[in-house]
């Protein structure tokens, strides 16, 4: 979850609402949401749910990632 200013807010709301040219552009590893106009939005977000989105992983994924240490094969 990431979490921005009300104004920051509406402000993507009111971009994302422009029928000329809606779009709008998450950069995860920068953490930025890319405006219409050429600018853009930091946002932060915890370290560890930013790895397991890039990795595309869930939370079972991310337990298996661990399976050799569950099942006791540790080398």
């Amino acid at each position: 979850m990431i979490e921005l200013p009300q104004p920051e807010v509406d402000m993507l709301g009111r971009d994302a609402a422009n029928t000329e040219n809606p779009v709008l552009s998450i950069d995860l590893p920068q953490q930025t949401i890319g405006r219409p106009d050429g600018t853009s939005i930091r946002f932060e977000i915890d370290a560890a749910r930013k790895m397991r989105l890039l990795e595309g992983l869930d939370d079972i994924g991310q337990t298996l990632k661990h399976l050799d240490k569950i099942r006791g094969d540790v080398r």
